[in-house]
């Protein structure tokens, strides 16, 4: 008994005032803090499914690229084998063809939602493999995957690259309000007429200030151009009109740097490719051959898009700053009540506003 009263002191002593149990505002606090862990933890335990997907999907379609590629140097055109893959379909032209798809000659891994998952393209004629997804294209599939969890950049996008921008309506708006600057020509790698039509061929039609005059190349090519001196480039508008108007695949730099990357769509009143504000020069636009969009509407995400790789190189005219054109690598301009439609928006809110 008196063994039992000695430790019943001993633990009251020990016992400090205060830590017999938790405060209502510690437990407010250790809630609070939960909730923000949850809410940064959740989203991306989700991501990680949908991430494995593409990988498969993209996995399943280099596969494909390799049988094709073997096939090719074989001179046979047994098909290639596809597995089932979750949440993708193949898409090509008979039974498993190494031709691709009729019309296009495109191979896409195709996601049953392409709002989370992007599609995969490879080109039968040249190998050469692509993504598009929420208004991007490119070829680097780190980025590409990366998008699906929100962490991914955008140099292989219709998109200024490595953008800082957030609000590119607000951007756009005022970059319209600044003047717009005709280059000087310097140089193009190759000039191409078409047809013996003489308002096509010359580099120097790029920037006479007349769009229906083009510089045309058979093949894929690169253009320069010189602003006189350094100054601040936040847009580059690309005209085509005509005929020989295919749009390209494209890559542009400011003094070497790539800015942007993605489709340039032929047609309508031009395309304006907005990036960060950049100090420059000189501006090289490349044509690359390799899948692209050709859709006059502009956005390159949806269940079927028009997939072409062009063989011709053109511009109409190619100006620097100033008003935007119909349709940007950020969306389009169009609608009466000229709302700029942003990639970030759902398909079905910008198909209408053509």
């Amino acid at each position: 008994m008196k063994q039992q009263l000695q430790l019943e002191l001993i633990k009251k002593l020990l016992k400090k005032e205060g830590e017999e149990g938790f405060s209502l505002i510690e437990l407010v606090v250790v809630v609070a803090v939960l909730a923000v862990l949850a809410a940064i933890a959740l989203p991306t335990f989700d991501c990680f499914p949908k991430r494995a997907k593409a990988t498969a999907a993209l996995a399943a379609l280099k596969q494909i690229q390799t049988e094709c590629a073997v096939q090719r140097a074989e001179d046979s055109n047994q098909g290639f084998s596809a597995s089932a893959i979750q949440d993708y379909t193949i898409q090509t032209s008979g039974s498993n063809s190494c031709s691709g798809a009729q019309g296009t000659g495109i191979i896409s891994a195709v996601p049953t939602n392409t709002n989370e998952l992007p599609t995969f393209n490879l080109a039968a004629a040249t190998g050469s493999l692509t993504y598009a997804f929420r208004g991007q294209t490119g070829t680097n599939f780190t980025e590409c995957l990366g998008l699906i969890c929100g962490d991914g950049g955008s140099s292989g996008s219709n998109a200024s690259v490595a953008s800082g921008i957030t609000d590119w309506k607000a951007y756009a708006e005022e970059t319209s309000k600044a003047a717009e600057i005709s280059p000087e020509v310097i140089g193009a790698s190759c000039e191409t007429q078409w047809a013996g039509v003489a308002r096509t061929g010359k580099a120097e039609h790029a920037t006479d200030g007349d769009p229906d005059t083009k510089w045309t190349c058979d093949g894929m090519a690169t253009i320069d151009f010189d602003l006189g001196k350094k100054q601040e480039i936040r847009s580059v508008n690309v005209e085509f009109t005509g005929d020989v108007a295919n749009g390209n695949y494209v890559k542009v730099y400011v003094d070497e740097k790539l800015v942007a990357e993605g489709t340039q769509p032929c047609c309508g009143n031009g395309f304006t490719w907005f990036i960060e504000p950049t100090e420059g020069r000189n501006i090289r636009y490349e044509t690359v051959e390799q899948p692209h969009t050709l859709n006059l509407g502009g956005v390159e995400e949806g269940e079927n898009p028009q997939l072409q790789s062009a063989t011709w190189s053109e511009i109409g005219e190619l100006t620097v700053n100033g008003p935007m054109r119909y349709r940007t690598n950020k969306g389009h301009y169009s609608s009466g009540t000229g709302v700029y439609c942003d990639v970030s928006w759902s398909k079905e809110t910008c198909e209408n506003k053509n």
